[in-house]
């Protein structure tokens, strides 16, 4: 990620972009920056710097945190990563594909209304002909969710970027709430010719605890893109 800013120093008024990003363990920060009235001059070279900049040597592994592998055997073999902060429980497979759900070994805060664990997760693989739609595929998570008790704000979809060795991927983001307690909830629906992907994650709001909430969007973000399927070689291609 990137920010733009603007300061004052010994009276001079001065304007930068500062860029931030993680290769596993390691955090980089790049800032650029001259006098606010020069910034337009500067502004492609900081943004070409920018974006063009990365690690000479790849990363010692993927990720920054320690993760443990979760493995299912349907619809097809697969297996996906997950933080080890997060115990994780496998469902039984059923006939057309299969899950394992995930909740974050921190206790609840004291003041938490609902008396839930800060994140709670799951993730599921089903074969293509389970769903017609990335939103029917997506109402096998979030039917469970209301069955549950929580009521989902708004259910809006958009388009992202999807990972090998999906095809289509589409992103979700909205407020729930159940008990009286407000919370956040993040979904991922991803596809390729054999299967779907269903991933999501509840906990609370950025404004309650800002900490969770990247933390459960980011063990998601994990768990989605590290899902390898059984005829997948292991240099990334289907």
């Amino acid at each position: 990620g990137d920010v733009v800013a603007i300061w004052h120093t010994g009276g001079t008024e001065y304007a930068g972009r500062f860029f931030a990003a993680k290769w596993g363990a390691q955090l980089f920060v790049v800032g650029c920056s001259c006098p606010r009235l020069d910034y337009a001059d500067f502004s492609d070279a900081f943004f070409e710097c920018l974006t063009g900049f990365s690690p000479l040597r790849s990363a010692a592994r993927a990720f920054a945190v320690d993760t443990h592998s979760i493995a299912h055997e349907r619809p097809m073999a697969w297996s996906a990563e997950l933080p080890s902060s997060w115990d994780f429980f496998n469902h039984a497979p059923g006939d057309d594909g299969a899950y394992f759900e995930a909740a974050h070994a921190m206790a609840p805060k004291p003041d938490e209304q609902s008396g839930d664990l800060d994140g709670k997760l799951a993730v599921a693989l089903v074969a293509r002909s389970t769903a017609k739609r990335p939103r029917d595929a997506s109402k096998l998570y979030l039917d469970a969710l209301k069955h549950a008790g929580f009521a989902i704000e708004a259910v809006n979809f958009e388009s992202e970027a999807p990972r090998d060795p999906f095809a289509q991927c589409w992103y979700m983001s909205s407020e729930v709430e159940r008990d009286g307690a407000r919370g956040q909830l993040h979904c991922r629906v991803a596809m390729n010719d054999r299967v779907w992907l269903i991933g999501g994650v509840v906990g609370p709001t950025r404004e309650d605890d800002s900490t969770a909430w990247m933390r459960n969007k980011r063990a998601l973000d994990i768990a989605c893109s590290t899902v390898r399927l059984a005829t997948q070689r292991s240099g990334g291609g289907p």
